[in-house]
């Protein structure tokens, strides 16, 4: 099921809705086929447009309404589970070989902003990484250590994450990261690729990848077949292939709320911490006197359960400053069996329920 058809709804929205033309129904031919609608798809795409292939693009949903609208939209040349650890398992050049394809995918997410004129709030900020309770004390001087080696510009120590209220100690900053609004920037690639010639199909639901002698051959639902000299399979979890990547796969799902907060109360910048889940926190712009407060965490096998204080804590709040409470559920292993109830109900409050209200949506 698509991320869209679920009833909560990012800060950046369900998808991309009328962009596309609706399912195929005589089999065609493209020079390139790519499988999944969302910013790796539509990347790739672009790329392949903009230097002259002919290109389809194919989703079972609509554009963009994958995982792509529930990204937080952290650009970040940091590694989630640390240079360190990187270069212990696989050796410094490839540590360096994976810094550089991070930073170098941010500059090119910068340069087709720029070149291809797409208001996505696009901005370069810090990176700050902090040291959680009840982590290695030696971690941030393990990875510092690890950053310069890699030749990671700019990796330096800070007095402490710009959290008001929270006094992080000393912490890593890494410079030159970035953030932005996914659909805004997938919109202007979908434009750009629809400009340079490229096919955008929803409702086309893959049933099959085949590599011939000559081309590769994907077949839909419907039946009807399209061929090509290549395809890249760009969804977020493989549709043509059944057990080598699943059976490596960790499916689990990373939760993120967010709140309205003054304009320039909070600093604009990324900071996460040590934990394993780790917890995330980033601006988002939204008018000329509030920002979203985007927060995320506890999530994978490493997560904590859920506590009943911190939902009910949260649920009084919002009933206090009149913002919308949705809960979807508690989480865990067996979710359909923890429910969603608090406190004897269920709370479905949303936007459209009660226009006055902000909204807060909660799961786990």
């Amino acid at each position: 099921m698509n991320a869209s058809h679920e009833r909560s709804t990012s800060v950046w929205g369900k998808s991309l809705e009328h962009i596309g033309s609706g399912p195929i129904i005589q089999d065609a031919s493209a020079d390139f086929v790519v499988v999944g609608a969302g910013l790796a798809g539509l990347s790739i795409a672009y790329e392949l447009a903009r230097v002259g292939r002919q290109v389809a693009v194919l989703d079972r949903g609509p554009v963009g309404g994958g995982m792509t609208a529930r990204t937080t939209g952290h650009l970040a040349s940091d590694l989630d589970d640390y240079y360190h650890e990187l270069i212990r398992l696989r050796g410094i050049d490839e540590a360096r070989q994976v810094h550089q394809a991070q930073a170098a995918a941010i500059d090119r997410i910068e340069a087709i902003t720029r070149e291809e004129s797409i208001a996505c709030d696009f901005k370069r900020l810090d990176g700050f990484l902090y040291l959680a309770p009840g982590t290695e004390p030696d971690l941030l001087e393990r990875e510092i250590e690890a950053c310069h080696a890699i030749g990671f510009a700019g990796v330096a120590w800070a007095e402490g994450a710009p959290i008001p209220g929270r006094e992080t100690g000393r912490c890593l900053r890494f410079p030159n990261q970035g953030r932005f609004h996914p659909l805004k920037y997938l919109r202007g690639l979908a434009d750009a690729v629809l400009r340079h010639g490229g096919r955008i199909h929803t409702d086309a639901v893959v049933t099959g990848v085949d590599d011939k002698s000559n081309e590769v051959v994907v077949t839909l639902d419907n039946g009807v077949r399209l061929s090509a000299r290549g395809c890249a399979v760009a969804t977020n979890s493989p549709v043509n292939d059944r057990v080598a990547i699943h059976t490596k796969q960790a499916p689990y799902r990373s939760y993120a709320i967010a709140g309205r907060v003054p304009r320039g109360s909070v600093p604009d910048a990324l900071t996460w911490d040590t934990l394993d889940a780790y917890h995330y926190v980033r601006l988002q712009e939204h008018d000329a006197e509030h920002d979203w407060l985007i927060v995320g965490g506890e999530s994978g096998p490493g997560a904590r359960p859920m506590e009943e204080s911190w939902v009910s804590s949260l649920r009084d709040q919002c009933v206090e400053e009149d913002v919308a409470f949705f809960f979807k559920q508690w989480g865990g292993v067996f979710k359909c069996r923890t429910g969603r109830e608090l406190e004897g109900r269920t709370w479905d409050e949303m936007p459209a329920h009660s226009p006055s209200k902000k909204l807060l949506v909660l799961k786990s």
